[in-house]
């Protein structure tokens, strides 16, 4: 009641605050409107029940009203006594008669307004049916009936002011009053709230059967019908099969509320489905924006997917230095309030408004779901990982047998690639499919969390929770982006990132095949094409830089440059030139680089170059220095100095 208090005079202090900032015009009007519908009177009415704790709920002078969760027992006196209705004659003298009967129950004063306010919208029949709703929301309800059968009588041909009024009734207590009118409406219009508002009226009155099949027929019209559907969740609920209640309930739980409904389906254990009932909430926290980060396929993006971890984990340490933040603002806020302002900060947990009690129970209900999918996800997951792990064992020892029965680290280095590349695959093809049947529960269990505690806390309150939500959240993305082992695979990538294949050694006892009779050159204007049995060269000639050849025994392609085509050296008998190069093998992973020179005589018939004497001096990284000579075709080493080997 202290809580009430509290929050009932901040509630007036905005008020007060807002009617202040009106301008004249706006705060006359809204003075006229209040005095009209006498809430000036009911609001200080209200304001001096809850400072002198005597709120109390107002009754009505109709059929008393319970929240049992038990079919009512059937009043056969009213059922039996129920006028029948045939045609307009007869249903407009029915209303005229009602409304004798109600007006005599109605405060003069109420009547009054009532009557001034139908009076000055005659013609609007919009506004019109707003008015019966006004008194019925004041907790006046022989005024919301009087008022709904005046306006039931002026739009007669409307049937949403027919709904009103028998709606109305039934709420009020009176539903014995409604059915007559109900039996004739529902030949005359097409209305699944007409057909709702019957069964609602004769379940009230404890006639079962009659009552589903107006349940049933307004459901056919139109299956989201909330009445409908806890009418027929209620009666369900009462028979020998409670679970047949379930899918009602779940309509009625995700469009509306019924709290008789949530008792009734905890008393029958009645299980509901979660994604059935659960309501579409904003996205606070996108899976878009705050995604799992992706697996590695190939060797390739081991290093990159590493770093994006290490992006994760920086996210998520920033929010726990929010939510460390935000505790010790809201522990600092209530340190020094009294155990009742504690409590108000939490007061949605037990309050008796609607929209709270429904909040509560979707709370719930994410709850259950929730710690139901941490039970099978969390199984699932840990299987998944152990199942990782062993495969990341067998890749360990896999790459351990490479290196021991392939000495050479290219080469192994190759091996472990391959089996590398084929464990990402694998490990990613588990992992994606786990994350992408499993990580958005996350993201709706958290998004539910939020949108439901806004109607149960206040800010600061809330905004801890927030924090607490958030924190919680990123925690699951970043264990599931890091399901796939990656550290065989880092160590790998270290080893191998870089290695390259060893230079062949190009002694002539180790090639067999140094000696080529055969070798032709044909000049192209800018340069020449030159080949024999051990490969081809295409050469720049005159002003033009560099040449390209490639070697048929070892795969290599060998990249030149240097001066645009060799000197002219008559004094040698031929020509001279000098060029920089490096080479790459098969895989085009480089493997040499260094100088050469040269020194040639050629001879030829026509434009064919046919025979061919030369001196080649080459020093590089991977052979030292090299001098050959070629004579006849047959290539000849002279000099050789290698390099130091560790």
């Amino acid at each position: 009641m202290e809580a009430d208090k509290k929050r009932l005079a901040e509630a007036m202090k905005k008020l007060d605050e807002k009617k202040a900032a009106l301008n004249p015009e706006a705060a006359k009007k809204y003075d006229s409107l209040t005095n009209a519908f006498g809430v000036n009177t009911q609001m200080n009415n209200a304001v001096k029940q809850v400072n002198e704790n005597k709120t109390q709920p107002k009754k009505v002078s109709g059929l008393a009203k319970n929240n049992s969760t038990e079919i009512p027992q059937k009043v056969v006196g009213l059922l039996d006594g129920l006028p029948k209705i045939t045609n307009a004659t007869q249903y407009a003298a029915y209303l005229s008669s009602l409304k004798q009967k109600i007006a005599a129950k109605v405060v003069q004063a109420t009547k009054n307004n009532i009557d001034l306010l139908i009076s000055k919208n005659t013609g609007k029949p919009i506004q019109l049916n707003n008015v019966p709703p006004l008194f019925f929301m004041q907790e006046n309800p022989e005024g919301a009936i009087y008022a709904a059968i005046c306006v039931a009588i002026i739009n007669k041909d409307m049937p949403i002011s027919q709904e009103n009024l028998t709606a109305i009734l039934h709420l009020t207590g009176y539903p014995q009053y409604a059915l007559p009118m109900l039996e004739y409406l529902n030949t005359q219009f097409k209305s699944d709230l007409l057909l709702a508002n019957a069964g609602q009226c004769y379940l009230s009155l404890g006639e079962k059967e009659k009552a589903k099949t107006f349940f049933m027929r307004a459901l056919a019209a139109n299956s989201e019908n909330v009445s409908a559907n806890c009418g027929m969740g209620f009666i369900e609920g009462n028979s020998s099969n409670p679970a047949a209640a379930a899918p009602y309930i779940e309509k009625v739980m995700k469009n509306s509320y019924s709290e008789v409904l949530e008792k009734l389906a905890s008393q029958k254990n009645i299980k509901l489905n979660y994604l059935s009932l659960k309501v579409k909430v904003p996205e606070i926290f996108p899976p878009e924006k705050y995604k799992v980060r992706p697996s590695a396929l190939r060797f390739e993006e081991v290093e990159e997917s590493l770093a994006k971890r290490v992006q994760m984990d920086h996210l998520k340490e920033a929010w726990v230095r929010k939510l460390q933040q935000t505790q010790s603002n809201f522990d600092a806020q209530t340190k020094n309030l009294s155990n009742a302002d504690k409590l108000a900060l939490y007061a949605g947990y037990v309050s008796s408004v609607p929209m709270t009690k429904k909040a509560r129970f979707m709370l719930a209900q994410t709850e259950m779901y929730f710690n139901d999918f941490a039970f099978r996800s969390g199984t699932a997951y840990n299987n998944l990982k152990m199942n990782i792990g062993k495969m990341q064992e067998d890749l360990k020892k896999e790459n351990k047998d490479t290196r021991s029965n392939i000495p050479d680290s290219y080469d192994a280095c190759k091996v472990m690639k391959e089996s590398l590349n084929k464990y990402l695959t694998k490990s990613a093809e588990l992992t994606d499919d786990f994350v992408s049947r499993n990580i958005y529960d996350f993201y709706e269990y958290t998004n539910q969390q939020l949108y439901w505690n806004k109607f149960l806390l206040q800010q600061n309150a809330y905004d801890l929770k927030f924090y607490q939500q958030a924190t919680s959240l990123l925690k699951a993305v970043s264990d599931y982006g890091n399901i796939q082992a990656l550290d065989v695979a880092h160590t790998v990538v270290y080893d191998c990132e870089k290695q390259t294949a060893a230079a062949p050694d190009r002694g002539l006892d180790q090639n067999p095949d140094g000696n080529c009779p055969f070798s032709a050159k044909i000049p192209l204007g800018i340069g020449s094409f030159k080949s024999n049995c051990k490969g081809w060269s295409l050469d720049g000639g005159e002003g033009v830089i560099g040449s390209i050849s490639h070697n048929f025994q070892t795969g290599e392609f060998t990249v030149s440059f240097g001066m645009g085509g060799n000197i002219e050296a008559p004094f040698l008998g031929g020509s001279a030139g000098a060029q920089m190069f490096f080479t790459v093998g098969s895989d085009f992973v480089p493997c040499d680089m260094g100088m050469q020179g040269n020194l040639g005589i050629e001879a030829a018939v026509g434009p064919l170059v046919i025979g061919e004497e030369s001196a080649t001096a080459t020093m590089s990284i991977a052979s030292g220095l090299n001098i050959d000579a070629v004579h006849a075709g047959q290539q000849t080493n002279l000099f050789s100095l290698s390099p130091t080997k560790d």
